[in-house]
């Protein structure tokens, strides 16, 4: 589903410019949080009008892909990061 439904639209909403970028990570090893996604924008404003969006195009395309979804989750929880430190030697 992710591959199939979800990462196409959240692609074109980065296109767009909704969001900065996204991504999923998961766990190699650890606790009962095996898989999470993340999003990039510029504010908190950006990214309820982003995930609105988003929302509303799954919905449009793929009714009832989010509660497909939901069958797979044990527990759901909902954070939202700021970075406050950061040091890379990266570019």
């Amino acid at each position: 589903m992710i591959d199939s439904i979800f990462a196409p639209i959240l692609n074109k909403l980065v296109d767009e410019g909704f969001f900065g970028g996204w991504g999923q990570f998961n766990h190699a090893w650890g606790d009962e949080w095996n898989v999470n996604f993340w999003y990039v924008t510029k504010d908190v404003a950006s990214f309820y009008a982003g995930w609105n969006d988003y929302v509303k195009r799954v919905g449009e395309r793929h009714p009832g892909a989010f509660g497909e979804a939901v069958k797979y989750f044990q527990a759901h929880k909902d954070n939202m990061y700021s970075i406050q430190n950061q040091y890379s030697a990266m570019p």
